[in-house]
C-alpha cells in the first residue's frame, strides 16, 4: 500500500483507521480530510480513488479516515451500523439486519455527536488536516446518516458523498426531517453529490431510485443558495452493491472538481 496507515481503537469497540498519503508532511500545509462511514466497504476504495485522483491532479492529496467498529464478524458490524446510522426508532424489515435479536434503532444523533466531539478533534490534533475542508462518504444506511447530518448539523462537513441512501427508513421519515430542518439553516456552505444504481429500483424491497429522487428533489426545493447540490446521478447497470466503487469514483471527482 502506498502511504501509511494508523489505527486508533476508541471507546465502545469503535475504531478509526487513518491513511496518510505518500509524502505526507506532519509539519506541512494541512490537507483535506475524507471521512468514510461504513468503512468495511468504503474506506479501501476511497483511499485508492484519492490516490489516483491526486496523481491525476483532479483532487489534492488527502488524509482518509475510516470510522467503524472493531467487530469480529460481518453480522456484528451490520448490527452496529444499523443502530448508529438510523435517525429515528423504527422496525427493521427482513434483509436489512441479521435475523434474530434486532438492534435498537435511532442512534444517529448520538453517533453524529460522537463524530463531531471526539473523532474530528482527535484527527485534527493528531494529523495535518484542514478543519475547513472535510468530506464525508456514506452508502445505504450511512448515506442516510450523511443526509441526516447535512440537514441537522451541516457545518460538520463541507462535501457530502451520499450513495444510495436508505430513504425508505421508517416510512421515509428523512423526507420530513429535510422539510423541517433544512429551511432553518440560512447558510449551508456545502457541496453534495448523491447517486443511486439504476438496478436498485426493482431488485430491493424498496424503490430506491424513486426514493433517492424524492430526497434530492426536497433538498433542491429547500436548499439555501449557498448549498451546492449537483444532479442526482443514476448509474446504469449497477445495483445496490456494485454501485459503491462507481459512486465513490464519480463522487470524489465531482466534489473536488474546480469551478
Amino acid at each position: 500500500m502506498i502511504g501509511t496507515e494508523h489505527v486508533h481503537h476508541l471507546d465502545d469497540g469503535r475504531v478509526v483507521r487513518v491513511s496518510l498519503p505518500d509524502g505526507y508532511d506532519p509539519d506541512g500545509p494541512p490537507l483535506p480530510l475524507v471521512l468514510c462511514n461504513d468503512p468495511q466497504w468504503t474506506y479501501g476504495t476511497t483511499r485508492d480513488v484519492c490516490l489516483n485522483l491526486s496523481m491525476a491532479r483532479q483532487m489534492p492529496k488527502a488524509v482518509v479516515a475510516g470510522v467503524g467498529w472493531d467487530a469480529p464478524t460481518v453480522r456484528d458490524v451490520v448490527r452496529r451500523r444499523a443502530s448508529a446510522y438510523t435517525p429515528t426508532p423504527g422496525e427493521f424489515p427482513p434483509r436489512s439486519v441479521p435475523a434474530g435479536d434486532p438492534p435498537k434503532a435511532g442512534g444517529a444523533t448520538d453517533h453524529l455527536a460522537w463524530i463531531r466531539d471526539a473523532v474530528l478533534p482527535m484527527l485534527e490534533r493528531g494529523y495535518r488536516v484542514d478543519p475547513a475542508d472535510r468530506t464525508v462518504v456514506g452508502h445505504s444506511f450511512s448515506a442516510l446518516f450523511g443526509l441526516f447530518g447535512l440537514v441537522t448539523a451541516p457545518d460538520t462537513f463541507h462535501r457530502y458523498l451520499l450513495a444510495s441512501p436508505s430513504v425508505w427508513w421508517n416510512d421515509r421519515v428523512i423526507l420530513d426531517i429535510i422539510s423541517e430542518r433544512l429551511p432553518s439553516h440560512a447558510d449551508v456552505a456545502a457541496k453534495v453529490f448523491m447517486s443511486v444504481g439504476a438496478d436498485e429500483e426493482d431488485t430491493l424491497p424498496f424503490p430506491t431510485v424513486t426514493n433517492a429522487r424524492a430526497a434530492h428533489d426536497l433538498l433542491a426545493a429547500h436548499r439555501p443558495a449557498s448549498l451546492d447540490l449537483g444532479p442526482l446521478v443514476v448509474f446504469e447497470g449497477e445495483d445496490h452493491y456494485s454501485t459503491i466503487p462507481a459512486a465513490i469514483g464519480r463522487g470524489l471527482r465531482t466534489l473536488f472538481a474546480q469551478p
